[in-house]
C-alpha cells in the first residue's frame, strides 16, 4: 500500500480548496497562478538559457524568469502543467506558476506566431490577456555545456584526467574561435565581409535547408564544423566528470520520459543542467519544459510535428535530426488512453522491504510513447536526440550488450549503468495514481477558461483533467514496464541508501505541493 506520509499529503490536498480572484473566471481548482499585471522588468543577470522570449521579475525577494510562449496561452498551461508532473518524480524542478496578465511585460499584440488572441472560440468567448511560464530563478544553476566550460575541471581527478579535459576545453575554445571568426561577431556589421554578412543573414531568416544555394551551404557547412567541434569537445569533458555527476543528469534524462521531454539538451547543452544544494551537493535539474507533454515543435501538437522534428532547430545546427523517427515516436497520448481508467497499482515497494511484488497493470503497445519495452534509454525514439546521444554511449552500449545477453531472467542481472533507469522507475511506482489526477485537476485550465480555448477545438489531442491522468497514468505503468517487478525490488533490497533517497524526495514532493495550496487558501481566508 502506499506510504502513510504520501497517502496523508494526498489527503491534504484532496480536502483543500483552491480559491481564485473574484474578479476573474475561475481557474479549475487552481492555487498556482500569479497575476503580473503590475509587474516590470528587473535588471537581473538571470542564469543562461536557450529559449523564447523572457524577462525578469522580483517578488518580493525572490527573482522570476517569465517566458513568453509565443505560440499561446495553451502551449504556457502545457510547459506549466508538465514541471508540475516531473515534480512528482522528487528530482529537483524549478518552482513553476503560470502567470497571467503578462501584457505589460510582452509586446504580443501582434505577434504572427499567436493563434488565440483576439480570436473568439465557440463559445463567443475571447482572449483577453497574455499568460506566460514563470519560473523561479535558482541562483546556482547553470547549463551543463556552461558547467563544462567553467567549473567541470574542478571535479576531475588531478593528474591525466585533469589534463585531458584542459586539453579539451581547450580545443573547445580554439573551435569556439573559428566561429566568432567566422562571424565577425566583434566587428560592426558595415566592416564585415559579404560571406559574414551572408552568414548572419541566413541566421536571422532561418530558411528551409531546401531553399540554400551551393554558396550558402558551403557557408554554412564552415559554421556547423566549428560548432560541431565545440560539441565533441564538450561530449569529451562530460565523460571526464565523476560518475556521481553522470548519474545525476541520466537521472533527469529517465525522468524526463515520463513527461515526453523532447529538447532534454541543444546543441549547447543547456536546458538541464546543475543546482548546487545547501550541503555543497550537485544535482541535476531540467528548467526548460518547452518541448514537453502535448507540445510540439514550432506550436504544433507534437503528434503533428513529425515534419518539423526531422528538420534542424537552427540553421547553423551542427548535427541533423534523425530521420528515422516515426509518427508513432511523436505521440505523447492515444485515443485508447484517453477512453477509461484502468485498474490502479496498488502495491508499490517500500525502501528495503522484500516481500511485497511489484504489481502492474496488463501489458499494452509502448512505442506510441516512445517508451518501447524493448529500449530503456529510448534515445533512438527521442527527435533531436542528437546533441546528447553521446553522453549516454556507455549506457546504451551495456543495454545492447544486456540484450545481446538475453537480458537474463534474474533480478541481479540489470547492468550497473542502467542503475539510474532504475532508480526512475522506483520513484515513478511511488505516485499514488490519484496523484496524478489531482494535479492535473488543480494545474490545467485549458479548455474551461476563457483565456485558455484550445487552438483547434476538434483536434484529437484536446484532453481534459481527466484524460490528461489518463495519459500519464499510462505514460508512468509503460516506464516501468521497462523492468520486471523482480528487477525494482531487487534494486530497492539492494540499493537501501539510494531507494530511502528517493522515497523521501518523492514523499516531501508531494506534501510540498499540499503545503502550496495550503498557504494560498489560508491567506485568501485571512
Amino acid at each position: 500500500m502506499f506510504s502513510t506520509q504520501i497517502q496523508r499529503a494526498f489527503t491534504q490536498i484532496h480536502n483543500a480548496e483552491c480559491i481564485t480572484k473574484k474578479d476573474e473566471t475561475p481557474l479549475p481548482q487552481n492555487c498556482f497562478i500569479l497575476n503580473l499585471s503590475n509587474q516590470v522588468q528587473q535588471n537581473y543577470a538571470t542564469a543562461e538559457t536557450a529559449t523564447r522570449e523572457a524577462r525578469t521579475i522580483q517578488i518580493g525577494s525572490a527573482f522570476y524568469y517569465v517566458k513568453n510562449i509565443n505560440y499561446g496561452n495553451q502551449r504556457a498551461a502545457e510547459e506549466f502543467l508538465m514541471a508540475k508532473y516531473m515534480m512528482l518524480t522528487g528530482l529537483p524542478t524549478p518552482k513553476t506558476y503560470l502567470g497571467t496578465h503578462c501584457d505589460g511585460l510582452f509586446n504580443h499584440s501582434h505577434h504572427p506566431t499567436r493563434r488565440d488572441l483576439a480570436r473568439m472560440d465557440e463559445c463567443g468567448r475571447t482572449v483577453s490577456d497574455l499568460a506566460c511560464v514563470v519560473s523561479q530563478i535558482e541562483p546556482t544553476f547553470k547549463d551543463l555545456g556552461r558547467f563544462l566550460l567553467e567549473d567541470g575541471v574542478i571535479h576531475t581527478k588531478e593528474g591525466l584526467q585533469r589534463t585531458k579535459y584542459e586539453d579539451y576545453l581547450s580545443a573547445h575554445n580554439n573551435a569556439y574561435q573559428k566561429e566568432k571568426e567566422l562571424l565577425a561577431a566583434e566587428t560592426p556589421p558595415e566592416n564585415r565581409t559579404a560571406a559574414q554578412l551572408k552568414l548572419h543573414a541566413l541566421i536571422q531568416s532561418q530558411p528551409e535547408e531546401w531553399t540554400l544555394t551551393k554558396d550558402e551551404r558551403q557557408l554554412l557547412a564552415l559554421l556547423r564544423q566549428a560548432k560541431k567541434e565545440q560539441l565533441n569537445a564538450l561530449h569529451e569533458m562530460y565523460r571526464l566528470l565523476p560518475d556521481a555527476l553522470h548519474k545525476e543528469i541520466e537521472l533527469a534524462f529517465y525522468a524526463s520520459q515520463f513527461i515526453g521531454n523532447n529538447d532534454f539538451l541543444n546543441f549547447s547543452l543547456y536546458n538541464t543542467g546543475f543546482i548546487k544544494t545547501k550541503s555543497g551537493a550537485l544535482r541535476a535539474m531540467v528548467i526548460d519544459y518547452g518541448n514537453c507533454g502535448p507540445s510540439g515543435y514550432k506550436g504544433k501538437y507534437i503528434e503533428d510535428s513529425l515534419d518539423v522534428a526531422k528538420q534542424r532547430a537552427r540553421i547553423q545546427d551542427p548535427i541533423a535530426p534523425n530521420t528515422f523517427i516515426q509518427k508513432s515516436d511523436l505521440q505523447f497520448s492515444t485515443t485508447q488512453s484517453k477512453r477509461a481508467r484502468s485498474q490502479s497499482t496498488n502495491d508499490m515497494p517500500q525502501p528495503g522491504n522484500t516481500h511485497h511484488d511489484l504489481k502492474l497493470r496488463s501489458q499494452s503497445t509502448d512505442s506510441y510513447l516512445g517508451l518501447d519495452r524493448k529500449s530503456i534509454t529510448s534515445v533512438g525514439s527521442i527527435p533531436r536526440a542528437r546533441p546528447f546521444t553521446q553522453l549516454f554511449r556507455t549506457n546504451i552500449q551495456a543495454e545492447t550488450h544486456w540484450v545481446i545477453d538475453g537480458m537474463g531472467g534474474s533480478p541481479s542481472n540489470v547492468p550497473k549503468e542502467l542503475g539510474a533507469a532504475i532508480e526512475v522507475a522506483y520513484r515513478l511506482s511511488l505516485i499514488p495514481e490519484p496523484m496524478l489526477l489531482e494535479v492535473a485537476q488543480t494545474c490545467w485550465p485549458v479548455g474551461t477558461d476563457a483565456r485558455f480555448p484550445f487552438f483547434d477545438p476538434h483536434h484529437p489531442s484536446n484532453l481534459n483533467a481527466e484524460e490528461i491522468a489518463n495519459v500519464m497514468q499510462e505514460r508512468r505503468n509503460a516506464y516501468l514496464r521497462k523492468f520486471t517487478p523482480n528487477q525494482i525490488q531487487h534494486w530497492v533490497s539492494t540499493q537501501v541508501d539510494r531507494a530511502q533517497l528517493a522515497y523521501h524526495e518523492v514523499t516531501d514532493a508531494i506534501q510540498n505541493f499540499s503545503e502550496k495550496i495550503k498557504i494560498s487558501v489560508s491567506a485568501e481566508q485571512s
